[in-house]
């Protein structure tokens, strides 16, 4: 079994923002709040999700069977 990694050190100057800064305090002050989901962007916006990643999906296998068979591997060897 390997060892677990080692705990990595603790920053010794924290870099956020001071949001009690004016600046920042006026800011989420003017900001508005939204709670829960956001608004669907029109009617069928899931099925034009879909298609859209289907597509992504379908070229990545695509150029990955180009790949493979370019390179010389045979699938139905055994």
């Amino acid at each position: 079994m390997s060892e677990n990694k080692k705990h990595m050190p603790t920053a010794s100057e924290d870099d956020a923002p001071d949001l009690n800064a004016p600046y920042w305090a006026d800011k989420s002050a003017s900001a508005t709040l939204q709670r829960g989901r956001p608004k669907a962007e029109g009617s069928g916006w899931q099925s034009r999700i879909n298609d859209a990643l289907r597509k992504v999906a379908l070229t990545n296998i695509t150029a990955q069977a180009k790949t493979l068979s370019g390179s010389g591997h045979n699938a139905g060897a055994g």
